[in-house]
């Protein structure tokens, strides 16, 4: 064999063992070659649209409230939809409001400065353990059971507002509030033995 067709038989071998397929090779096919060379950086994406004036007008109007007022709260409540039966001061830093959620009892505890709240339902006349109540606490959320010093079950929920909160999402956690509570009687209702209830 002479040099020249030595070079060409080294050269095809060579491009056969290039052209392979990765599992010949011995590669892993899940995994992609680093480019050699220089890499050309790819552009950076266009910036986000400018909203328009009406869109910042929009945005401009939903406010956060870092701490409520009783009139504030009374906005908030009405556009969740519900009515206050009565309200007033709550010990010596609070306010309540009492208001009817499908025949249920909630009280909403605006406490200290405004800056939380917490919605509160208790029931009366439905021996529970303790064991039935964190059943519900073991596969519920939003929301936080217990028997209170009577031995009493109670569902709770609390909002922080101090990092800000627009009213729409305070509403949102008002009628989430309504579907617990709800749940709840049922809950307690089917896992308690009932002996009248006292909303």
């Amino acid at each position: 064999m002479d040099v020249q067709r030595g070079w060409l038989l080294i050269a095809a071998l060579g491009m056969g063992l290039v052209w392979a397929e990765p599992e010949a090779r011995g590669e892993n096919p899940n995994k992609q070659r680093l480019p050699q060379g220089p890499i050309t950086p790819t552009p950076p994406p266009p910036p986000p649209p400018t909203p328009s004036r009406q869109a910042r007008g929009v945005l401009r109007m939903e406010k956060a409230y870092k701490s409520l007022s009783m009139d504030d709260a009374q906005q908030v409540i009405t556009r969740a939809g519900y009515t206050v039966d009565s309200s007033g001061p709550a010990g010596t830093s609070g306010s309540r409001f009492i208001m009817n959620m499908r025949g249920v009892k909630v009280v909403m505890f605006l406490l200290g400065t405004g800056s939380s709240l917490q919605m509160y339902a208790g029931f009366s006349g439905l021996p529970c353990n303790a064991q039935a109540v964190n059943e519900w606490n073991h596969t519920k959320r939003f929301s936080k059971a217990y028997l209170d010093s009577d031995g009493d079950p109670v569902i709770e929920s609390d909002l922080a507002i101090g990092g800000g909160l627009t009213v729409d999402a305070i509403a949102h956690h008002i009628r989430l509030f309504e579907t617990s509570a709800s749940q709840y009687q049922e809950f307690l209702r089917a896992q308690c033995r009932a002996a009248g209830t006292s909303m």
